[in-house]
């Protein structure tokens, strides 16, 4: 009985056999010459020569087939869907809570945030991302838009949040004993510029400080800690900036407080209750009797003496809130009264 490898040795062996099928070269070349009579009217063949430059075709007709097309539709591929996110980030850049591309905004911003190693960079980058809220608030409060309430404070509390983790930021910074005086700079002017657009973003002021209040004391803290370690340093010219900066915010604020207390008088004197206790004129004077303070902060800041300047106008701040809430009380005591909900007994 013949084993498989018998069959292979047998057909190897009559493999140009005719009688098995084979076709002799003879009888190949008698054939082709056939064929080629009846398509060309001759039977003499010639065998072409080929030059470089048509091999060179050939192979790389092959490798583009094989290789680079499929190599370029991922590729076409890749652009794609890269510029489309490009196009997506550039369209959401002034985008604002509520609308569709506002979460591809925050998600390209915290894509940033991880692929930065710097501390100094992370910091100004919430610096930079906080400013971009505030203007977010600014346009919200400006326009016509349906859940302005639920956005604004949305946006608020990013606002805060980004001005916070600046602040760990900078006190890492900090710890490691590098430079965060070009932070604390821009993180106390971004929390005074939040302040200051209390009324125009439609909140209290109260609220407007807040946490804001505790970051740009840590932030005044490390430029007059620096300036200390080196009168030299040009963080003392960030201090002084700053300093006239919260004379003229401490300024406005009492201007503007003086202001409502005139119209509670007005209010008063057409009928509206006061309630008992409350004394305008005393609230007023107070509003009235920092003259003294301000000299002694202004020469303290002269002197060098830029720890004891910023303590002074923190106490009379500190007295400013106070006079503040009471005079948010009465506004809210004579709207009650304007609404018949509240019924007080008359000033003595």
């Amino acid at each position: 009985m013949q084993t498989e490898q018998d069959l292979i040795k047998f057909l190897k062996k009559h493999r140009n056999d005719a009688r098995l099928g084979a076709m002799s070269d003879e009888s190949f070349q008698r054939v082709r010459s056939q064929v080629h009579m009846q398509i060309f009217g001759s039977d003499q063949i010639d065998q072409r020569k080929y030059a470089f430059g048509e091999y060179f075709e050939y192979v790389w007709d092959n490798v583009s087939n094989v290789v680079l097309k499929p190599a370029m539709v991922g590729f076409g591929a890749f652009i794609m869907v890269v510029g489309g996110w490009m196009t997506s980030v550039s369209a959401a850049s002034n985008s604002l809570p509520g609308d569709m591309l506002y979460p591809v905004k925050i998600a390209n911003e915290q894509a940033k945030l991880t692929f930065t190693a710097s501390d100094e960079k992370k910091a100004e980058l919430h610096v930079q991302f906080a400013a971009k809220r505030l203007d977010e608030a600014k346009a919200i409060s400006n326009s016509d838009r349906a859940g302005k309430a639920e956005q604004m404070k949305t946006v608020v509390e990013a606002f805060k949040s980004e001005v916070s983790e600046a602040k760990v930021v900078m006190e890492t910074i900090v710890t490691a004993g590098a430079d965060a005086t070009a932070v604390a700079t821009a993180l106390n002017e971004t929390a005074a510029a939040f302040a200051g657009a209390a009324d125009e973003i439609g909140i209290s002021t109260e609220e407007a400080q807040g946490d804001v209040t505790e970051v740009a004391e840590a932030a005044v803290e490390v430029l007059v800690t620096t300036v200390e370690n080196d009168p030299a340093h040009m963080a003392k010219d960030d201090l002084q900036a700053t300093f006239q900066n919260r004379l003229e915010t401490i300024d406005q604020r009492i201007k503007l407080t003086l202001g409502r207390i005139t119209v509670i008088e007005t209010k008063a004197n057409e009928g509206f209750v006061v309630p008992r206790g409350v004394d305008l004129t005393s609230l007023e004077n107070v509003l009235q009797s920092f003259d003294g303070q301000f000299n002694e902060a202004m020469n303290a800041m002269a002197s060098g003496g830029f720890r004891k300047a910023f303590a002074v106008l923190d106490a009379v701040e500190f007295v400013i809130d106070q006079t503040e809430t009471d005079v948010v009380a009465l506004e809210l005591m004579i709207i009650a009264q304007k609404d018949g909900s509240v019924d007080l007994p008359p000033l003595e």
